[in-house]
C-alpha cells in the first residue's frame, strides 16, 4: 500500500513541477524571412508564445500555445501601400500572426514596431470545452510610438522575454528575439554592428539560464512541500497500521 501510495505522490509531484515550470521555459526560438525576390527585406528569429483566455462549457479557461519551430511556413510583404512591411505566420492552418512594421515616428533614421494581430479559429485541439466552438476571432494590439526601433541598415535584438498583452487579455511573449526590417540586400545575416538593445539586455541584466532556474527550483520545492504534508495527513487518517507503523 505505502508503495503505490508513493508512486502516486511522487507522480503528482512531477505534474505539479511540469506545470509550474512549463511557462518558465522559452519556446523554441524559430527563423523567419521576407523576400520580394530582389531583397528580403524582413529577417527575425524569436520564440513566440500565446497565452489565450477564452471561455469554458463551465468555467474560463488558458491555453497556451508556442509557436512550433515547423510552423507551415511565413510569408509577407516587402512594400505595402502605406509604406510599411509584414510578416506573417502560419501557426496552424486556423492560426495566424501577422507583424507589421514601419518609419518610426519618433526617431529619425529608424523602422519600428507598428503592430500585432492574431487571426484564429477556436478549435477543440487548441481550445478544449470552449463554448463557441469554430467561431473566429481577430485581435489587434497597436504599439506604442518607438517600440523596438532600430535604424535603417542595422537591427533590433532583445534576449530578455517581452510581453505585450492584447485587448482581449491575450499574452503575445517573445523570448530571444533579433529582427531587422527593410532591409535591401538578399542577406539573412544579422550584422554585428549596428545592433540596439532593449534596457533589459544591459551588462546589470541577471544571467537568463539563472532567472529560469530560480522560479523553476522554487515550484519544485513547493509541491515537494505538498505532496509531503498530503502523504502525512493521508497516513494519519489511515491509522498507525497502513502507514508502516506498529506498537511493536
Amino acid at each position: 500500500m505505502m508503495q503505490s501510495t508513493w508512486t502516486c505522490l511522487v507522480g503528482l509531484a512531477v505534474v505539479c513541477a511540469s506545470v509550474f515550470a512549463s511557462e518558465n521555459v522559452d519556446p523554441v526560438r524559430s527563423n523567419y524571412t521576407v523576400s520580394d525576390g530582389h531583397a528580403t527585406c524582413i529577417v527575425m528569429a524569436t520564440g513566440i508564445r500565446l497565452k489565450i483566455p477564452y471561455v469554458g462549457t463551465n468555467k474560463n479557461y488558458t491555453t497556451i500555445i508556442d509557436v512550433p519551430a515547423n510552423t507551415t511556413g511565413s510569408s509577407g510583404k516587402c512594400q505595402n501601400s502605406d509604406g510599411s512591411e509584414t510578416l506573417t505566420i502560419q501557426v496552424y492552418p486556423t492560426f495566424t500572426v501577422t507583424l507589421v512594421f514601419g518609419n518610426s515616428s519618433v526617431n529619425p533614421n529608424s523602422y519600428e514596431w507598428k503592430s500585432i494581430s492574431l487571426t484564429y479559429k477556436l478549435d477543440g485541439a487548441h481550445f478544449p470545452n470552449a463554448t463557441n466552438t469554430g467561431q473566429p476571432i481577430s485581435e489587434q494590439l497597436l504599439l506604442a510610438n518607438g517600440s523596438l526601433s532600430s535604424t535603417f541598415g542595422g537591427s533590433f535584438s532583445c534576449q530578455g522575454r517581452q510581453d505585450f498583452v492584447m485587448n482581449d487579455g491575450t499574452i503575445f511573449t517573445l523570448s530571444d528575439l533579433q529582427y531587422r526590417a527593410f532591409g535591401v540586400t538578399d542577406s539573412t545575416v544579422f550584422s554585428e554592428s549596428n545592433v540596439q538593445h532593449c534596457s533589459a539586455d544591459d551588462e546589470d541584466h541577471p544571467n537568463t539560464d539563472l532567472a529560469i532556474a530560480i522560479p523553476v527550483g522554487i515550484a519544485l520545492a513547493a509541491c515537494i512541500v505538498i505532496v509531503v504534508v498530503i502523504y502525512v495527513v493521508a497516513s494519519r487518517v489511515r491509522g498507525p497500521e497502513e502507514s508502516g507503523f506498529s506498537d511493536d
